[in-house]
């Protein structure tokens, strides 16, 4: 190999001592490693990226930073990832101008958007105020669980157009949505015969006042455990839900400080082994109707006075 002259030498050694990461080849050619994103340039990355379209899943999205309304179009793809993440991530969006989500079928073919189970679909969209399930195609989902959780200023939820029939578990489905008003669930039946967990389906939602339950007929319950608690309901209908294969109701009204009036009277609880602190905390509550089959065992639910059946 050529010996490099002198003077070559004296400027490689000077520009090593005063950048240390230099590189320079046989030849004498110097050479520095690009630059790192600083940790600023990663955090703002919301900011520096404007994509408001694209797709999740193949399924296409359009942003109205306007409006704030995002919008799924059905027909290709399924739609397969956590909306935060995937838009964040893969697109750089900003997800706190999102304040609305809907669906639409596709306009040639009429297709609905497609989901599979992916846990917290929905969850941690900090502006997310009003959702329509209507067009989302869920009849092979098994589990949602944590779907709309942590969502602080979700608001209304219509999802009486879905079809859970092959539903497993909706733990956690709303849990800590601290200004839920109304959720509707009109029609909601699961047939597949499979077991399906409620724990803490409606926790925390301090301020949900109206849940819609009607022609509700959901089988095969195994745990309700602190599915109401925490929530600012007052009375709501629990006939739609069959109880006879639940094993665990503890905490199921606890801290429910508005509930009023509650009919557990189609309620068959012969199989439960918990009911520990079922109603702690309901400091409203004055009215609770019972049935034939329900009844009571294993740890103490937390009432006042135990109410006649009937009554």
């Amino acid at each position: 190999m050529a010996k490099l002259p002198k003077i070559m030498l004296i400027g490689i050694i000077i520009i090593n001592l005063l950048t240390p990461f230099v590189t320079v080849s046989a030849e004498g050619q110097v050479s520095t490693p690009p630059k790192k994103a600083t940790t600023n340039q990663v955090e703002n990355k919301r900011l520096v990226k404007s994509s408001l379209s694209g797709n999740i899943g193949g399924v296409p999205f359009t942003l109205d930073t306007d409006t704030g309304e995002l919008v799924f179009t059905g027909g290709t793809g399924t739609f397969n990832d956590n909306i935060e993440e995937a838009l964040y991530y893969n697109y750089g969006i900003d997800t706190s101008f999102i304040t609305s989500i809907r669906f639409e079928k596709n306009p040639s073919t009429q297709a609905l958007v497609k989901t599979t189970g992916i846990d917290s679909l929905f969850a941690g969209l900090t502006n997310l105020e009003t959702y329509n399930g209507e067009n989302l195609d869920v009849s092979n989902v098994s589990s949602m669980y944590n779907w709309f959780s942590a969502n602080p200023k979700l608001k209304n939820v219509d999802l009486s157009s879905w079809n859970v029939a092959n539903i497993q578990s909706l733990s956690g489905f709303f849990l800590n949505c601290p200004k839920l008003e109304s959720v509707n669930l009109t029609g909601w039946t699961n047939t597949n015969g499979n077991a399906l967990n409620m724990t803490d389906m409606f926790a925390t939602t301090s301020k949900l006042e109206t849940l819609v339950m009607t022609n509700v007929d959901l089988q095969n319950i195994t745990n309700m455990n602190g599915m109401f608690t925490g929530t600012g309901l007052k009375e709501v209908d629990l006939s739609g839900l069959n109880t006879s294969n639940v094993t665990n109701m503890a905490n199921v009204f606890s801290n429910a400080n508005k509930l009023e009036k509650v009919d557990l009277s189609t309620w068959d609880t012969q199989n439960v082994t918990s009911t520990l602190n079922m109603f702690t905390g309901t400091t409203s509550l004055w009215q609770i109707k019972l049935g034939a089959n329900t009844v009571f065992k294993g740890k103490n639910p937390n009432y006042t006075t135990a109410p006649a059946a009937g009554t």
